[in-house]
């Protein structure tokens, strides 16, 4: 059996499928590593927006989106 990353043994009690997303308590801040890879404007905007829209940053809510389909399995 594959080893689970620390984000997966930490929030892997939440529900797939769930109306919301729920907010992460993500670590602070100083321990994130950057990631760089370049999207359409358009997927840019339409994500910050929806981050926005959800009370939530864009870390968290790629976070949360990565949580979400590997919990699905795709």
């Amino acid at each position: 059996m594959p080893k689970e990353s620390m984000l997966a043994e930490k929030y892997g009690n939440e529900q797939p499928g769930a109306e919301c997303i729920t907010r992460l308590e993500l670590p602070v801040p100083g321990i994130y590593k950057q990631l760089a890879f370049k999207v359409t404007p358009e997927f840019h905007y339409e994500f910050r927006e929806y981050a926005v829209t959800h009370n939530m940053t864009t870390t968290e809510l790629l976070v949360n989106a990565f949580g979400l389909m590997r919990k699905s399995g795709v």
